[in-house]
C-alpha cells in the first residue's frame, strides 16, 4: 500500500483545492484551543463541518479530535489540571472485553 500525504497549514489558511483531492483527513495537535478566538479556528470548524456532510473520512489527534467534537456541537472543557502535553502514565480503572483484542 502507498500512503501520500499532502500537508495544509489551516492556521495560514491553506486548505484542499476541492473535497475529493484527499482519500481522507488527519488533523492533529495544536498549541491552541478549540475555544480560542481566533479567525482560523472558526474557518477550521467550518471546514470540519463541510466534511462531516460530504461523509468524508477524516480523523482527529489531540486539538483534531476536539475540533470534531466542537465543529459537530459537542462540549469540550479545560481540565481543571490544565494542558496535557508529552507522554502521561494511566491507570485503566476497568478492563473492558473490547480491550483485549484475541490472540489471532
Amino acid at each position: 500500500m502507498k500512503v501520500v500525504l499532502r500537508f495544509y497549514d489551516v492556521t495560514a489558511g491553506h486548505y484542499p483545492g476541492r473535497l475529493g483531492e484527499c482519500d481522507g483527513y488527519l488533523t492533529t495537535g495544536a498549541s491552541h484551543s478549540v475555544e480560542d478566538e481566533e479567525p482560523w479556528i472558526a474557518r477550521f470548524a467550518g471546514f470540519i463541518r463541510h466534511l462531516h456532510q460530504q461523509q468524508a473520512r477524516l480523523f482527529g489527534i489531540c486539538f483534531g479530535h476536539q475540533m470534531i467534537a466542537h465543529a459537530l456541537g459537542g462540549c469540550v472543557e479545560q481540565s481543571r489540571r490544565g494542558w496535557g502535553v508529552g507522554v502521561h502514565e494511566v491507570t485503566v480503572a476497568r478492563r473492558e472485553a473490547w480491550m483485549n483484542p484475541d490472540a489471532s
